[in-house]
């Protein structure tokens, strides 16, 4: 159980990694802010990727997420 714990901390704090890299002004996995907003968002028509108060809003609860487990 602690083996699932740990695992499941892990992969929430790399998709914090994530965000905070997005909210940086990360461009993976694109090659510039529309490509990355496409990849990313999942809708379709966008253009721009969310704002970076919205990306480290996202990082902030899921690193909250992470002290669940």
């Amino acid at each position: 159980m602690i083996f699932l714990a740990f695992a499941l901390s892990l992969v929430l704090l790399l998709i914090t990694a994530l965000h905070v890299y997005w909210g940086l002004g990360g461009i993976w996995p694109g090659q510039d802010a529309a490509s990355c907003a496409r990849a990313v968002v999942g809708f379709r028509g966008v253009d721009d990727m969310p704002t970076p108060f919205a990306s480290f809003a996202v990082a902030a609860c899921l690193c909250l997420a992470t002290l669940w487990p």
